[in-house]
């Protein structure tokens, strides 16, 4: 990303020619889902009424299961808190906190994202 990019060069004096951004993930819609999109996304997935997002994929940087382990504490200490993660290999988890959707289109994932509490 732009940002990491600034912060190896702030922390690191890396040579700017050196460093090029590389997108790896899709520019959201122009255009916002409609109401019809966004209620059609939250039935097709089986979406609660609230819940973060976390839109990483199954990468080892992410670190699934320091989240997993900070969703089973808030479990057992009776906060429960929802994740619905996509992306790679994300759809191997299957509850009751992390829900994985796997790979969704920028479309839905633009939805999910209107209907979310927040992001992790």
């Amino acid at each position: 990303s732009k940002f990491i990019r600034a912060e190896l060069h702030r922390y690191y004096d890396a040579p700017l020619d050196l460093t090029h951004v590389i997108p790896t993930a899709a520019d959201p819609p122009p255009i916002p889902p409609t109401p019809a999109e966004i209620a059609h996304v939250k039935r097709r997935f089986g979406l609660p009424e609230r819940f973060l997002i976390s839109p990483n994929g199954f990468h080892l940087h992410k670190n699934y299961p320091a989240l997993t382990s900070a969703l089973r504490i808030l479990r057992r200490d009776g906060r429960p808190v929802g994740v619905i993660a996509s992306g790679m290999a994300t759809e191997l988890y299957n509850g009751p906190d992390l829900i994985g959707l796997g790979y969704i289109s920028a479309r839905e994932l633009q939805a999910v994202y209107e209907l979310s509490s927040g992001l992790v």
